[in-house]
């Protein structure tokens, strides 16, 4: 599972909205209507009790823990068996992806050997199949399942490895204050990935609603809903890394050019006042000293930036550039599983804005600018710039995430840059 505030303010959104296509980029952010709220759930202890009771003999028996083929436990490895020819939903954010040798316990302790298959780091979702055949006890992916704000859901999750003592999932009674219908929803509290590797939502009629995607200490945790995996299970089960599909049109990418090979060249010092021009914060009308960092990314006034500011949209907010404008804009879309966001600003005009680019263009060496408002004062116009380069992700892997030189480091500000 995903620690919000460490990586989202490590990997510039900038870099991220880069490699999307402007198709799905829009589609995922695009904004939602007010969601339908729950019907009341029955205040009768005893009746709650029954049912939460229904869904943990139904669901429990198969949900497993993940672990790598060298015993070593990864946050974020709470699974689903979803077929009984031994199929498993489970997260991608650990390395165990790309190990591909699996161990996976069963309730009270069994472990039995798997293959990892496709996987997405976007969505946080992966799935893997055992090794020894069925029948597997699991629970059906079924989707479209209604998931409406305001409804009590059944969590479900392992305790962190130091209580290697417990061999059954926990259950938690919960309930959903954000969605987006058929991608993502959310929780309230955040703060549960300080004990739990993961989390499951279901219904309290034992159906699947998502699996974590992130949390966020302060402002909840968020799911990728059932009908967003559902669309991508054929691909996940066919052993694809469905990031790569999306943002490359498969074009494999894996081994770096080296930087002898190639010429490197510095950013001249024009782009660089462009991009600091074009570099904004975004903040509520009511706070004066905080908020988050935006780039402008078109001429009318479409600003790209993180998600974890947690406006939702509709929400009114001020759009702060470095020249002392201040100007009104209205948050456009958000997706807190993806962490990336978009604001529109509300006033006309002609706005200076940079192009989105394409990172799987870019190799170890290349010149690299990165700004960002964190180390400077909560009230500066003028953004910090780093002069940086690219780096060759871990393992020489193609990644979804864009890594530069980490001597370069980021902090808590520094959110929303380019």
């Amino acid at each position: 599972m995903r620690i919000a505030s460490v990586l989202a303010c490590a990997i510039t959104v900038f870099l991220i909205v880069s490699d999307i296509a402007a198709e799905e980029r829009f589609k995922l952010l695009q904004r939602n209507d007010e969601p339908a709220r729950a019907k009341p759930v029955s205040t009768d202890v005893v009746d709650l009790e029954r049912r939460l009771s229904a869904v943990y003999q139904k669901v429990a028996p198969a949900i497993v823990r993940v672990t790598a083929d060298d015993g070593q436990i990864y946050d974020g490895c709470t699974g689903l068996i979803v077929s009984a020819e031994g199929h498993i939903l489970t997260s991608a954010m650990s390395p165990l992806m790309a190990k591909r040798n699996l161990r996976i316990h069963l309730p009270g302790g069994r472990e039995v050997a798997a293959t990892g298959l496709g996987w997405s780091h976007q969505w946080n979702v992966a799935a893997a199949k055992f090794d020894e055949p069925g029948p597997w006890p699991h629970v059906t992916l079924v989707a479209p399942v209604k998931v409406v704000a305001g409804q009590p859901i059944a969590t479900f999750a392992y305790p962190l490895p130091e209580s290697g003592f417990l061999h059954v999932p926990q259950l938690d009674l919960e309930w959903i204050d954000r969605i987006a219908e058929g991608t993502w929803f959310m929780r309230p509290v955040g703060s549960k990935y300080e004990w739990k590797i993961g989390g499951l939502a279901f219904d309290l009629d034992a159906n699947l609603l998502g699996i974590e995607s992130v949390s966020y200490r302060y402002n909840g945790s968020s799911f990728t809903h059932v009908e967003k995996i559902n669309s991508m299970w054929d691909v996940l089960s066919a052993g694809k890394y469905l990031d790569r599909m999306l943002m490359t049109g498969g074009i494999k990418n894996d081994i770096p050019i080296p930087q002898s090979e190639k010429a490197v060249t510095s950013i001249p010092q024009a782009i660089e006042d462009k991009v600091v021009a074009t570099t904004v914060r975004i903040r509520r009308p009511t706070d004066q000293n905080r908020g988050v960092g935006g780039v402008v990314i078109s001429e009318d006034g479409l600003v790209a930036t993180v998600a974890h500011h947690f406006y939702m949209p509709g929400s009114q907010v001020v759009v702060a550039f470095p020249d002392g404008r201040d100007l009104v804009g209205e948050v456009e879309g958000v997706n807190p599983a993806t962490d990336v966001g978009l604001v529109r600003i509300s006033e006309p005009g002609h706005f200076a804005f940079v192009e989105t680019g394409n990172s799987d263009l870019m190799h170890p060496g290349d010149p690299i600018l990165a700004i960002g408002y964190g180390p400077v004062a909560g009230d500066a116009r003028l953004p910090l710039v780093r002069r940086t380069q690219a780096v060759a992700p871990a393992g020489a892997r193609w990644s979804m995430l864009f890594p530069t030189d980490p001597k370069e480091r980021f902090t808590g500000g520094d959110c929303g840059g380019g």
